[in-house]
C-alpha cells in the first residue's frame, strides 16, 4: 500500500482543520439582514438608498461600521444597537431624524467613537450621544441656535463638524463643555459679527483648527482668548473688509491662516505681529488694492507660503516680503500689477525663496521689467508659468507671454 509521506500527512490535516474551522466560523456568524448588504465578513454592513423606515433587526453581531444613509428611518429605538458591541462607526446621513427621535440609551455603546447625523430635520443638537463620541458629523440640519447645553453629554467629542446648518446664535458658553475638542467647522451657516461671544472658545485648551467660513462675519473676531493650543485658523468667504494692526498678536502657535475669498480690501500696517510661527497666510481672491508696504507683513519671520493671488494689488514697496526671512512660494498672480522693482524681490533678504507667480498682470514689458525676465533664465528662484505671463504693454509686445519674449525684447523707447 502506497504510504504518505509524514510532512504531507501533517500539512494535509492542518488544512483539513482550517476548512473545518472556516464552515464552522461561516455557519455560526450572524446572517446579513435584508434588504442591505455586508462587507468584510459581515463587519461592514451597508443599508445606502434601500427605502427603509426603520433600522434592520438582526444586525451582525460582528458589526463595526453601520452604514444607513439616505432611508426614511425617523426612529431610533433604545435596543436598535443592543448586543453590537464592536460598532465603531454609524452613517444615519440624510434620513427623517428629528428632535426626540432617539431614544434614551439607544447609543449607550462605549465602542461607538464616530457617527454621522448630517441632513435630518434636527433643531438641536441631540442629548443621547455615545458615551465616549470622538467624531459627529452634524451638517445640513435645520438647526440655528446653539445653547448652553447642547454639548454637556458630549465632553469627549474631538472632531466636530457643523457646516451648513442655519446657525446664526451661539449662546454664551455653549462650547465649554468641549474640553476635548480638536477642530470645530462651523463654516457655511449664518453667523455675524454678534453671534459668537469673545470667550466662545476659550474653554477648548485643546482645539487645534477653527473654521468660520462663508458666514456674515464682518470684522475679524477677537482672537485675545482663543486657546494658545490654536494651529489653524480658516475665516475665509466672510464678508470682511479690512484687517486691523494686531489682529492677530495673541495667536503665536498658529501655522495656517486663511482669510481668503471675501472682500477684503485693505491690511493695516502690522496687521500679522505676534504671528510668530504662522508658515502659510492664504489671501487668495479677495478685493485688496492699493500698496503693500514694508509693514503689511511685519512680523512673518517664519512664513512659508505666502498667495496674494487674485487681487488687485497695483504696487510692492520695495521691503515688503524682507520680514518673511523663510518665504519660499510667492503668488502674485492675476492682480493690478503693471511693474515691480528689483527690491521687491532681493533674495538678498527672501534668501529661500524658491518660486513666483505673476501671471495675470497688465505688464508692462520695457527696460524697467527686463531684471525679472532675466530673472526667469537664472534666478536661484523658479518664475512660474511663463507661457500664461503676457504683456499688455507697449504696443509691440502687447499680447505676447514672457515664454516667447527674450530679455532684450524689453525695451525703453
Amino acid at each position: 500500500m502506497c504510504k504518505v509521506p509524514t510532512r504531507m500527512y501533517t500539512v494535509l490535516k492542518q488544512t483539513a482543520v482550517i476548512l473545518v474551522l472556516l464552515c464552522l466560523q461561516y455557519s455560526l456568524s450572524d446572517p446579513c439582514p435584508s434588504p442591505c448588504w455586508c462587507l468584510y465578513n459581515n463587519t461592514t454592513v451597508v443599508c445606502n438608498l434601500t427605502g427603509i423606515t426603520a433600522i434592520p433587526k438582526g444586525l451582525p453581531r460582528n458589526t463595526i461600521a453601520l452604514l444607513l444613509r439616505s432611508n426614511k428611518i425617523s426612529h431610533i429605538p433604545k435596543t436598535a444597537f443592543e448586543g453590537l458591541y464592536q460598532l465603531s462607526y454609524i452613517d444615519m446621513t440624510r434620513n427623517k431624524l428629528q428632535d426626540n427621535s432617539i431614544d434614551r440609551g439607544a447609543f449607550n455603546l462605549s465602542s461607538i467613537d464616530m457617527i454621522d447625523l448630517s441632513a435630518n430635520l434636527f433643531t438641536s443638537i441631540p442629548q443621547e450621544l455615545p458615551p465616549k463620541l470622538l467624531t459627529l458629523n452634524f451638517y445640513n440640519n435645520p438647526i440655528s441656535t446653539l445653547k448652553t447645553n447642547s454639548f454637556v453629554h458630549a465632553t469627549s467629542i474631538q472632531y466636530l463638524n457643523m457646516l451648513a446648518n442655519q446657525i446664526d446664535t451661539v449662546e454664551e458658553h455653549a462650547f465649554d463643555p468641549l474640553i476635548n475638542v480638536r477642530v470645530i467647522d462651523l463654516s457655511s451657516n449664518s453667523l455675524n459679527d454678534s453671534s459668537l461671544s469673545p470667550k466662545a472658545f476659550s474653554k477648548n485648551v485643546k482645539l487645534n483648527e477653527l473654521s468660520l467660513n462663508y458666514n456674515q462675519i464682518q470684522a475679524i473676531p477677537d482672537t485675545s482668548y482663543l486657546p494658545s493650543s490654536l494651529q489653524k485658523l480658516n475665516i475665509y468667504g466672510n464678508k470682511i473688509t479690512t484687517i486691523p494692526s494686531y489682529a492677530f498678536k495673541s495667536l503665536s502657535n498658529l501655522t495656517n491662516l486663511a482669510v481668503a475669498q471675501g472682500t477684503i480690501n485693505s491690511i493695516e500696517d502690522n496687521a500679522f505681529v505676534g504671528l510668530d510661527n504662522l508658515r502659510f497666510l492664504d489671501l487668495t481672491q479677495g478685493h485688496l488694492s492699493g500698496k503693500i508696504t514694508n509693514l503689511t507683513f511685519n512680523g512673518l519671520a517664519s512664513l512659508q507660503g505666502l498667495s496674494l493671488d487674485i487681487n488687485n494689488v497695483s504696487k510692492i514697496e520695495a521691503g515688503a516680503f524682507y520680514p518673511m526671512k523663510n518665504l519660499q512660494e510667492l503668488g502674485l498672480s492675476e492682480n493690478k500689477l503693471m511693474t515691480i522693482e528689483p527690491a521687491v524681490l532681493d533674495t538678498t533678504f527672501i534668501q529661500k525663496l524658491s518660486a513666483v507667480y505673476i501671471y495675470g498682470n497688465p505688464w508692462t514689458c520695457d527696460c524697467h521689467l527686463r531684471w525679472l525676465r532675466e530673472k526667469m533664465d537664472n534666478a536661484s528662484f523658479k518664475v512660474g508659468s511663463p507661457s500664461l505671463t503676457d504683456c499688455a504693454e507697449p504696443a509691440d509686445v502687447a499680447g505676447k507671454t514672457w515664454a516667447d519674449l527674450k530679455p532684450s525684447d524689453f525695451v525703453c523707447k
